[in-house]
């Protein structure tokens, strides 16, 4: 080969290095915003979630339970003594 077609190629491999090397660094760069951008959903949805756990844990606090027990299905404590069977299906109470 001559030297004129020996210094095309060096230029020519030089070029197409700092091409690539521009080019991993737009990739890197572009992961990093999707990674960001990624965390940040993440984060929102754990929020969400504790939202839910405590809005799940105030639903069913036992207080509340009893109340509406209470107020909108009309059940009443159970008395000192009182047994309450379940058979098949059916209520047997016994006083």
């Amino acid at each position: 080969m001559s030297k004129e077609v020996k210094s095309y190629l060096s230029v020519f491999f030089i070029i197409s290095a700092l091409l690539t090397i521009v080019i991993l660094k737009m990739e890197v760069r572009r992961l990093g915003y999707q990674v960001f951008k990624l965390g940040q959903v993440e984060r929102t949805y754990r929020d969400d979630y504790r939202k839910l756990e405590m809005r799940f844990a105030q639903l069913t606090r036992p207080e509340r339970i009893e109340i509406y027990a209470q107020t909108k299905l009309e059940l009443k404590e159970a008395n000192k003594g009182q047994i309450i069977q379940l058979i098949a299906g059916k209520v047997a109470f016994k006083n």
